[in-house]
């Protein structure tokens, strides 16, 4: 089985043509994106565009110009019309073949690596999604509120497959680990950590994967748009996707 990686296509920064050319140079078997698809008032619109399976988690420019509660209930009615596409953050664990399995969650930011309250880092996040603007104390509670969410997810998620397979596929949008946190090529300081790491979710898997050192884990994610790779340890592998507006890619393919 062959797997293709996305993350940070960000396709409302191309017109229809170059949005189905883009797609239409995969070739795999599976398609798994780590968020940040496009934006929501054309999210249904490029997700229309995938024909393959298509397993994916979103990222925080999917819910810009909107809120996070409207893009989730507009994306669960429209799925219910495209069963090529899983939306992880809802799906129970996706059984690849007897020795591999999927799950994954949008994941967000956690606010809890680097030092969230002396950063001067202003994203568009904030602007741009309902449930950020409401200042930087209140904005913090929505993010540790979201990274719980996302760590409780997994943690379910963790716990009812991990004696049943060997090799466990996880995909979010930001990093689990501050040492994920890429961006030209150097790991994140203190001011930007708060904004692109989920400490919630690497914990979780840090725990589970220390219990089970005899199994596997690949962690793909993006948000950072800074290519790399690190192994928190020896049997967790997280790849961070590199990514530039207007040139989405394909990261890798992976055979299974």
């Amino acid at each position: 089985m062959k797997l293709a990686w996305l993350t940070d296509i960000h396709l409302n920064f191309l017109d229809d043509a170059q949005v189905k050319g883009f797609i239409s140079t995969v070739k795999a078997d599976k398609i798994l994106i780590s968020g940040d698809i496009s934006t929501s008032k054309k999210l249904l619109k490029h997700l229309d565009y995938f024909e393959l399976p298509t397993y994916f988690v979103l990222g925080n420019h999917d819910f810009y110009h909107s809120s996070i509660q409207d893009v989730t209930d507009d994306l669960a009615k429209y799925l219910e019309e495209h069963k090529n596409l899983k939306w992880l953050t809802y799906e129970e664990p996706i059984e690849l073949d007897a020795d591999n399995v999927l799950i994954g969650h949008d994941g967000w930011a956690y606010g809890r690596f680097g030092d969230y309250f002396k950063s001067d880092i202003e994203l568009n996040d904030y602007y741009f999604i309902r449930e950020f603007t409401h200042g930087k104390t209140h904005r913090l509670h929505i993010m540790h509120e979201l990274g719980d969410l996302s760590a409780q997810y997994i943690g379910k998620r963790l716990k009812k497959i991990i004696g049943q397979y060997n090799n466990i596929w996880v995909v979010t949008h930001a990093p689990p680990f501050k040492e994920a946190g890429w961006h030209k090529g150097e790991i994140q300081d203190d001011n930007w950590a708060p904004h692109f790491t989920n400490k919630a979710m690497g914990d979780v898997l840090l725990n589970y994967m220390q219990a089970y050192p005899e199994k596997n884990m690949t962690v793909l994610c993006g948000h950072t748009h800074g290519g790399g790779a690190c192994s928190p340890l020896p049997n967790i592998k997280v790849y961070t996707g590199e990514a530039k507006y207007y040139q989405p890619q394909i990261q890798r393919y992976f055979e299974i």
